[in-house]
C-alpha cells in the first residue's frame, strides 16, 4: 500500500459479513481499524503469507532484502520474533535478511512441523550480478538457523541460507515443498546463457543439495534437475508434490508463441518416461499443449 512517500505492507481482515474487523489490526483508540501498516523500510512488497496457529506470516522484499514479518492474534507485530529491538531482550516482529548484497527477492514462505520457516526467491550474486536460487531458514525465534544451509567459513556452523547457481545465468525460484523427510524441494527457472530451462533443485535436511537425487554427473547426482522444455525460453510458476512424483508447470516458447508445459519427475529426480508426451513406445516426462495458437500460461497445478 502506498502511503504518498513509499509503499508499506498492507493486510486487512474481514469478518464473516466481509466487513473490516474491528478485534484485528492496528489500534484506533480503543478499538482496531481491521488494517495492519507495516513500514519496512523504503518501498516493501508482499509475495506470500501463511496463517499459523493464530499467528500470521507474511513474506516479501524491501529493495534490497528478503523480510518476513510475523502477526501475532491481535493483527500486531510478535515482539517473542525476529530480529532482536535494540540490546533486547524484545524482539521487531520482522525478519530482514541480506542475502548477497545486492537486490534479493523472496517469493514463497513454508513452515514446517518444528516451526521453522522457510523463505525461498533470489539473491543476486555481487561479483556477477547474476540471480541465483536462494531458500533461508528461520528458527522458531525468528533469526537465521545456524544448523541449516550453506557452511560458514570451514564450519561446522552453517548460515542459514542456502544459495544455489544453477548454470552461470539469472535463476528464479518460484515455489519451495517440504516433503516427509525434510528434504526442501526449490522449483523455478535458470537461464542456460542463451534461454531459460525449467530448475529444480533439492535440499536434504542440512540444506545442502542431495547428491542422490537430481541430474546424473558421473556415478553420483548434482542435486539439481534442470529441463530444456522445447529449445526456447521455459518459465516454470507453480510446482506440486505428489507422493514421490514432482510436478513443474509454466509455460514453454515454440518458436512463434507460448504453450502450456508441465513436467514430471520420477523419485530420483529424472523425467518420468511412463508419464507425459509419446515418443515412440514411451514418454517424455514432458506434456506441451498449444491452447488457441497464441501465448498461453500454466499458472497453477493440482
Amino acid at each position: 500500500s502506498s502511503i504518498g512517500v513509499d509503499t508499506d505492507f498492507a493486510i486487512i481482515r474481514l469478518d464473516p459479513n466481509g466487513e473490516l474487523d474491528t478485534s484485528w489490526g492496528d489500534l484506533s483508540g480503543a478499538s482496531r481499524t481491521g488494517k495492519t501498516l507495516i513500514d519496512i523500510s523504503d518501498d516493501d512488497f508482499i509475495t506470500d503469507m501463511l496463517l499459523d496457529s493464530g499467528n500470521l506470516y507474511v513474506g516479501g522484499y524491501h529493495y534490497n532484502d528478503f523480510v518476513v514479518v510475523r502477526l501475532n492474534a491481535s493483527g500486531v507485530l510478535d515482539a517473542s520474533w525476529g530480529d532482536i529491538s535494540g540490546s533486547g531482550p524484545s524482539r521487531t516482529g520482522k525478519a530482514i535478511i541480506d542475502i548477497n548484497g545486492r537486490d534479493d527477492v523472496s517469493n514463497k514462505l513454508l513452515l514446517d512441523s518444528s516451526g521453522n520457516l522457510y523463505a525461498g526467491g533470489f539473491g543476486t550474486n555481487g561479483p556477477s550480478l547474476n540471480q541465483e536460487f536462494a531458500v533461508i531458514r528461520l528458527d522458531a525465534t525468528g533469526v537465521l538457523d545456524a544448523s541449516w544451509g550453506d557452511l560458514s567459513g570451514s564450519g561446522p556452523s552453517r548460515t542459514g541460507k542456502a544459495i544455489i547457481d544453477i548454470s552461470g545465468g539469472n535463476d528464479r525460484v518460484v515455489q519451495i515443498i517440504l516433503d516427509g523427510s525434510n528434504n526442501i524441494y526449490a522449483g523455478g527457472y535458470g537461464s542456460n546463457g542463451v534461454d531459460d530451462d525449467f530448475a529444480i533443485v533439492r535440499l536434504d535436511a542440512n540444506g545442502e543439495l542431495d547428491t542422490s537425487w537430481g541430474d546424473l554427473s558421473g556415478a553420483s547426482r548434482t542435486g539439481k534437475a534442470i529441463i530444456d522444455i522445447s529449445g526456447g525460453n521455459d518459465t516454470a510458476i507453480t510446482m506440486i508434490l505428489d507422493s514421490s512424483k514432482l510436478y513443474l508447470g509454466g509455460k514453454s516458447y515454440n518458436g512463434t508463441n507460448n504453450d502450456f508445459a508441465a513436467i514430471r519427475l520420477d523419485s530420483n529426480g529424472d523425467l518420468d518416461t511412463t508419464w507425459g508426451d509419446l515418443s515412440g513406445a514411451s514418454r517424455t516426462g514432458k506434456a506441451i499443449i498449444d491452447i488457441s495458437g497464441y501465448d498461453d500460461t500454466a499458472t497453477e497445478l493440482i
